[in-house]
C-alpha cells in the first residue's frame, strides 16, 4: 500500500506537523490553511517520503476510461478544478483557469457537457460571491459546497448544501419525506 513508512514530522510555516494514522485530519486541515507556496513544499516533502508513489500527475481519482463507464451507466461528472485550490486565494486569471479547464477537460473526456461544479473544500471562506460569478461565468449551472444543510425550491443553485451521508436509511427517508419534523415532535425530540 501507498503508506507512509512511519509517521513523519514537516515543518509547514514554521509550525512542526506530524504526518500518520492517527493525526492526518488534523494535519490535512492545518496543510489547506497555508499559502499555496507553503502547501506545495510540505506536499513535495511528504510525497517524497511515500516509496513507489509515482509522479503527482499519476494520482486521479478516475481514469477517462472509468469516467466514460459511469457516463455510459447514466451518471453525470461533474468538475472539483484543476488543482483543488481554495478559490478565495485565487487571483480572477488563476481562477478563470481553474473553472474552465477543468470543465473544458472534462467534456473532452466524457463526450458530455458538465454544468455541475463542487467547490474545494466548500466551506464559508473557501468562495464568495466572485468565485460564485466566475463559476456562473465558466459556464457551470449548479455548484455545490459542503456546509450542511437541506436544499429547497429556493436554494441558491451556486450555492447548494450537502446533506450529511452518516446517517441511518430511515432517517434519510424521513428527512427526504418531509417526515422528520412530525416524527420528532411525536418522539418529544429537537436533536
Amino acid at each position: 500500500a501507498r503508506m507512509l513508512p512511519e509517521p513523519l514530522k514537516v515543518s509547514i510555516a514554521g509550525e512542526h506537523i506530524l504526518f500518520g494514522p492517527d493525526t492526518l485530519p488534523q494535519a490535512l486541515e492545518r496543510l489547506k490553511a497555508v499559502p499555496d507556496a507553503e502547501r506545495e513544499r510540505a506536499l513535495a516533502v511528504i510525497l517524497g517520503a511515500v516509496p513507489d508513489l509515482g509522479p503527482p500527475g499519476d494520482s486521479r481519482m478516475a481514469t477517462e476510461e472509468e469516467l466514460r463507464a459511469w457516463i455510459g451507466d447514466g451518471m453525470s461528472v461533474g468538475s472539483h478544478t484543476v488543482t483543488h485550490p481554495i478559490l478565495t486565494r485565487l487571483t480572477p486569471q488563476a481562477l478563470g483557469h481553474e473553472l474552465a479547464d477543468s470543465r473544458s477537460q472534462l467534456e473532452a473526456m466524457t463526450g458530455q457537457p458538465v454544468d455541475l461544479l463542487c467547490y474545494p473544500n466548500g466551506t464559508v471562506g473557501d468562495f464568495d460571491a466572485s468565485v460564485v460569478e466566475a463559476a456562473r461565468t465558466a459556464g457551470y449551472e449548479a455548484a455545490v459546497t459542503t456546509i450542511g444543510g437541506q436544499v429547497t425550491a429556493e436554494s441558491d443553485l451556486m450555492a447548494l448544501r450537502r446533506y450529511d451521508g452518516n446517517t441511518s436509511l430511515v432517517r434519510l427517508q424521513a428527512r427526504v419525506s418531509g417526515a422528520e419534523p412530525a416524527l420528532r415532535r411525536l418522539l418529544g425530540r429537537s436533536d
